[in-house]
């Protein structure tokens, strides 16, 4: 069987009349009694070893007898008392209807067991694939201790263990295994262990951290791989509390850039892809899946993903950026002599914005432009089976930008230093 905790309430004493003479005697009550033989109504009355009770609304009429003033005292403590049972009463029905919605939405993922006595009891409980006992799942840990909803005997609780050796125990028909108060069996050791629940929400959102940490320091691998547990995790606890569609769009929509980041661009699309079935105002998500197709030379989707961001959000400055380098892309495959043609205009532009004193985020947004414009003119064939189109760049795309804007801005040799590469 699994004993629970017994709980007992020591019974209020009544004072001896001894206690009362003190009580009567002592210069406070003294006080009390004379403010209340004028009427008073809020006082403060010290009881020893207690914080002072605040007592309330004492009506005593003019001229009342000791006795009937302390009966009034004693009518208005009592009132005192009822509230704040009553405060208590509400205070435990609260927490009662908090424990049964967490009950309600609970299908913990895992319970790490900490602190017991018989050492291999201790550990993280896994599902046991899809067991269930008495209506409610079983767990192991790694050395085949079971965590389980057991009836015997007709008692009902959890028990720790290895069949048929219960270890320790709790008695309960809650189908979700307590924190703490666990009992010691026949084969357990002192002290009890220590029981914390992982809800799928609390594991997902864990594995999506350490993908954040992983990506942060640019172990992409590491990253696709944390946040692929993550969605296997949400999979296997399918319409558990807190995983929502958005989430789990988030969580794809982080791979597919990991995977950018590794050059698995098919696996990066796919991954978008799925973020926008679940959550389709992703606009990263577009942005990744437009990232995705061009790598792929899929250039006529990848410019369509991003007409379809801008559906979505008008204004994303993310995507405009993208497109710009999707037109220059475009430009340097129709040839030198487009790409020519548009640094002509772009210098063109860039002389009138200066004339005109044009502000300093448009005339860098011209000058951003120039190094890819110039890495198309200046490249050479390579093996690397890791560039796409085979071509790379014969010299620093940047240095030659500099080099072009004091050279085609007959003088504005000033603007250079704004040139960042791409």
């Amino acid at each position: 069987s699994c004993p629970g905790p017994e709980i007992s309430m020591p019974a209020a004493a009544e004072p001896s009349p001894a206690e009362v003479e003190r009580l009567m005697s002592d210069p406070r009550v003294r006080e009390l009694q004379y403010k209340l033989a004028h009427g008073g109504e809020k006082f403060k009355l010290e009881v020893t070893n207690e914080k002072p009770q605040e007592v309330r609304n004492i009506v005593v009429p003019e001229g009342a007898s000791e006795e009937e003033q302390m009966a009034a005292l004693q009518r208005a403590m009592e009132e005192e008392a009822r509230n704040k049972q009553r405060e208590a009463d509400e205070e435990a029905r609260r927490a009662a209807a908090a424990k049964a919605e967490r009950i309600a939405q609970s299908d913990p993922w895992c319970y790490v067991l900490s602190g017991a006595g018989t050492a291999a009891a201790n550990g993280t409980y896994m599902r046991d694939g899809t067991a269930v006992k008495n209506g409610a799942r079983v767990y192991v840990n790694e050395r085949g201790f079971l965590l389980s909803h057991e009836v015997v005997g007709g008692g009902e609780g959890w028990i720790v263990g290895v069949a048929p050796k219960a270890y320790y125990g709790f008695q309960t028909t809650d189908k979700l295994a307590p924190e703490e108060g666990w009992a010691v069996q026949e084969h357990g050791s002192s002290p009890a262990p220590r029981v914390a629940h992982v809800e799928p929400l609390m594991a997902v959102e864990a594995a999506k951290r350490e993908g954040n940490a992983a990506f942060k320091k640019g172990d992409h691998a590491a990253a696709v791989q944390r946040y692929g547990e993550a969605l296997e995790t949400a999979a296997a606890c399918s319409g558990a509390h807190g995983l929502s569609d958005e989430l789990l769009a988030v969580l794809h929509g982080n791979r597919a850039e990991a995977r950018l980041q590794l050059g698995e661009h098919a696996e990066a699309e796919g991954d978008a892809d799925a973020a926008l079935e679940l959550d389709p105002c992703f606009v990263k998500a577009y942005v990744r899946r437009a990232k995705a197709l061009h790598a792929q030379e899929r250039w006529g989707a990848a410019e369509a993903a991003l007409r379809d961001a801008l559906e979505v959000s008008p204004g994303a400055r993310e995507v405009f950026a993208q497109q710009e380098e999707y037109r220059v892309a475009a430009l340097a495959r129709s040839g030198k002599e487009a790409v020519l043609s548009e640094l002509s205009g772009l210098l063109g532009r860039l002389s009138a914005l200066v004339r005109r004193k044009g502000t300093a985020s448009e005339v860098t947004s011209l000058l951003r432009q120039l190094p890819s414009l110039l890495a198309s003119l200046k490249t050479k064939p390579t093996d690397d089976p890791a560039v796409p189109g085979g071509l790379i760049y014969e010299s620093a795309p940047n240095h030659d930008a500099q080099v072009y804007v004091r050279l085609a801005t007959n003088g504005f040799a000033l603007l250079a230093p704004l040139l960042r590469p791409m």
